[in-house]
């Protein structure tokens, strides 16, 4: 018996029910992550605890985005800046 390919197994995963399909990609993501580390698991048990509890403020995902695209667009600014008074392009 031939392996599968990736497209037949991309297809075959496409047309499981919805909660087969989310299970899977959940194994699928643990199988690239790899174990956590014990000072790994209780730094994100203590953010998630600083989170419920209100102690932290979450940031929206739409403005981490912003505030990661400006400090990009700024990072490339002054780095061009830069070669521009070197006589850089």
């Amino acid at each position: 018996m031939k392996p599968f390919t990736y497209r037949e197994v991309r297809q075959a995963a496409l047309s499981l029910k919805e909660e087969q399909r989310a299970e899977l990609a959940d194994a699928l993501q643990e199988s690239l992550e790899g174990e956590v580390s014990t000072e790994q698991g209780a730094i994100w048990q203590r953010r998630l605890e600083e989170l419920e509890s209100g102690k932290v403020r979450g940031i929206p995902i739409e403005e981490s985005i912003a505030t990661a695209r400006a400090a990009l667009k700024k990072h490339v600014e002054n780095k061009n800046t830069s070669r521009r008074r070197r006589g850089g392009h």
